[in-house]
């Protein structure tokens, strides 16, 4: 075993400790003798002449070097997973039909571009892309990804959250010149409501800071499930909504729409991906997750999630 190969191998196994909390934990999930696990991360202290872990009775945890040096393996294995699959690829080129649903708003204005870069890389894959809001059982539709706004809660689906979408108060100019922020947070049951189904309800946790909270209830006067038809009627002046940044803030910057509460931010949305087990290794799924991240990490408004 070559000495490169060694080193990716102790990075990979400090991965699986500092992520399971303990060493024999790691040893069950890596299919490992306890002992063997220790020896390498032995190895890597005197490589390095430090200790990466704190070491209890009942509890493992990570010292600041150690906290340091994870960083750093993630870092290389990831590049190192990256050169692999370019390399596979010349072998095995993805190739067959891939079923993907995502969320209706931003399925359609957002993930659609990065779907559409997969489908040039990839021309032996045919892309059966969806834009859905409603409920959808990924292991009974056949679907091998689905791309949700909120989390994924389906059992036996493997599921992880992406990115984060922060979001803002919003009305048309006309709507918010009538009431001042103090207002709006100390009777804004009293103004119009537009309700995003099922992201933001009539009540909306608000908060400023670490400590400071609010939450804030309206006169509900339209229901929708599409965020688009939501920043519509905002502009319309049908009344105040929240909406995801990356689509507020094209509206704020031409005039159309408004950031009412400026000091206050409505908790932030995550964006989940699932998929079946049997298409979690799946080449063409792998490389389709990867391209959405990617685009994730490019476009403004949205807070991505590193791998």
């Amino acid at each position: 075993m070559s000495i490169s190969f060694d080193r990716l191998q102790l990075m990979t196994t400090f991965i699986r400790i500092a992520r399971a909390g303990s060493i024999s934990k790691a040893a069950r999930e890596l299919q490992l003798a306890q002992s063997s696990v220790s020896r390498q991360l032995k190895q890597l202290e005197d490589l390095f002449g430090t200790s990466l872990v704190h070491r209890t009775t009942h509890k493992l945890s990570l010292t600041e070097k150690g906290n340091e040096f994870l960083a750093d393996c993630h870092r290389l294995v990831r590049d190192w997973d990256d050169v692999q699959e370019r390399f596979r690829q010349d072998e095995a080129r993805p190739r067959g039909k891939l079923k993907v649903v995502a969320s209706l708003g931003i399925g359609q204005l957002v993930l659609v571009e990065f779907a559409a870069r997969y489908c040039q890389k990839y021309p032996d894959v045919q892309l059966d892309w969806q834009v859905f809001d409603g409920h959808i059982s990924i292991l009974d539709s056949g679907v091998d990804c689905l791309i949700r706004v909120g989390r994924i809660v389906e059992q036996s689906v493997i599921t992880r959250v992406v990115a984060y979408l922060p979001c803002v108060v919003v009305a048309c100019p006309q709507l918010a010149k009538k009431f001042d922020s103090e207002a709006l947070l100390r009777d804004f049951n009293l103004f119009p409501l537009i309700h995003v189904v099922p992201y933001f309800q009539s009540s909306i946790l608000l908060k400023s800071g670490k400590r400071k909270s609010s939450i804030i209830t309206g006169e509900v006067k339209m229901v929708t499930n599409n965020i688009v038809v939501a920043k519509a009627a905002a502009v319309a002046g049908v009344g105040f909504t929240v909406l995801p940044r990356w689509l507020a803030d094209p509206e704020i910057k031409a005039g159309r729409l408004c950031d009412v509460l400026p000091e206050w931010e409505p908790v932030s949305l995550p964006i989940s991906i699932g998929t079946p087990p049997a298409k979690h290794k799946d080449l063409k799924t792998r490389l389709f997750i990867q391209e959405i991240r990617k685009g994730l990490l490019q476009f403004p408004g949205i807070l991505p999630v590193k791998p």
